[in-house]
């Protein structure tokens, strides 16, 4: 007789016992062995089928957790896509009333046009789009010169020795490709705003201007201070947003923030609280009347 952790095994078959192994269990109870090895042989086989079966159930079973957790991660995503389609989010202006642009008053409107300056394009600070964002401001002067619109170029200037913008330096020069003509008006300015330490709101006043069309460089710092500043001082604002542009900057704490987010989180800012944002294309089909 040979013991076995399963069973007891005798080394003849009962009579009448079944023929034929069982499920599952082969010739474990009512094999007949030829020696301990073979009985061995037969109970490890036996624990590896049984380890095999184990590790399959657990295979399926983690499978089906992960397709069902994966389903329930994309219901999520669907629901807060939908949560996110269906939520208006109106701006400030919006939700005061303020009616939608369809025109804009011949005579007393101005193209401010700021800091197209070569710091922008060959100095310390590069502006990615500067380029399209120039062929786009010499379209809007070109609007400018049809409709009889008073053009204002904004000029930032710095003290001698500046690291940028240096007063009498190279970069501080307006850019070749969009240089101030006869006729048109050049302030310069000290400060972010245009509005500041200058006499840009007296001038526009002189001439009867009350509403101000903006184009320029950097969106959220001279583009949005003007607009900041112009609406409070009484006048009406439209950003031309593809004529308009920053660069990435990096945060004292190492973080990173793209242009191309600056841009647009400066440009809702803008459409907020302080005016209209459109399109080169948009402006340029608006009414003077």
């Amino acid at each position: 007789m040979f013991q076995c952790g399963i069973s007891t095994f005798t080394g003849t078959r009962p009579v009448g016992a079944m023929q034929g192994p069982r499920p599952y269990a082969p010739s474990l109870r009512w094999g007949i062995f030829q020696s301990t090895g073979d009985l061995c042989r037969t109970c490890t086989d036996a624990g590896r089928s049984v380890a095999l079966r184990r590790a399959l159930c657990v295979s399926r079973l983690q499978a089906s957790t992960t397709s069902r957790f994966q389903e329930h991660c994309m219901s999520l995503a669907e629901q807060a896509s939908q949560a996110t389609q269906s939520t208006s989010h109106p701006t400030l202006r919006a939700l005061s009333g303020a009616p939608g642009r369809s025109q804009l008053p011949r005579g007393a409107t101005a193209l401010l046009v700021i800091d197209f300056q070569n710091e922008y394009f060959s100095g310390r600070l590069p502006i990615p789009r500067g380029p399209q964002v120039l062929e786009q401001a010499r379209r809007l002067l070109q609007w400018a010169d049809a409709g009889q619109v008073a053009v204002f170029h904004i000029q930032h200037i710095a003290p001698e020795g500046a690291p940028v913008f240096a007063v009498n330096g190279s970069t501080v020069q307006f850019h070749p490709g969009l240089q101030p003509r006869a006729g048109d008006t050049v302030v310069q300015k000290r400060s972010v705003s245009a509005f500041v330490g200058t006499d840009l709101a007296d001038q526009l006043r002189a001439r009867g201007i009350t509403t101000v069309v903006i184009c320029g460089l950097m969106t959220h710092a001279c583009v949005a201070g003007a607009a900041r500043d112009a609406a409070p001082l009484g006048f009406e604002v439209v950003v031309a947003s593809d004529a308009v542009a920053t660069r990435a900057i990096t945060r004292s704490n190492g973080e990173s923030v793209d242009a191309d987010s600056l841009h647009r989180a400066a440009l809702a800012e803008i459409e907020d609280v302080f005016g209209d944002v459109l399109s080169t294309d948009g402006i340029l089909e608006l009414a003077l009347r």
